[in-house]
């Protein structure tokens, strides 16, 4: 299970409870309605707490246009995020969805140069 995550390099840099660390370009946390532990109960709140994005209650506070959160190159869609006037549905999460897929293309283009 992650338990931090370290954003300040040009990697993401994912620690877990095992003592294992991996590397990555980009993550996707689907942790739906919390996480589990090794017994397989959920968790609440979940390991996203420590890991200093913006939060609105228990979700994630986003750009309601992007869906970018606090945290640069970091976005968050579905019941893990929070902007004014969201609707908890499964249909917002298909719009959040497309809207986030465009958001993260222009950023990685721009990044790209």
């Amino acid at each position: 299970m992650a338990e931090n995550l370290d954003m300040a390099g040009q990697r993401l840099r994912i620690g877990t409870n095992r003592g294992t660390t991996f590397e990555a370009d980009a993550i996707v946390i689907a942790s739906g309605l919390g996480c589990f532990n090794g017994e397989g109960q959920i968790v609440r709140p979940d390991p996203l707490t420590r890991w200093g994005l913006e939060r609105c209650g228990n979700a994630i506070a986003v750009d309601p246009e992007t869906f970018a959160t606090s945290c640069p190159g970091v976005f968050a869609i579905g019941d893990a995020c929070h902007y004014p006037g969201k609707l908890k549905l499964i249909l917002s999460g298909f719009h959040e969805a497309a809207l986030m897929t465009q958001a993260i293309r222009q950023y990685i283009a721009k990044a790209q140069g």
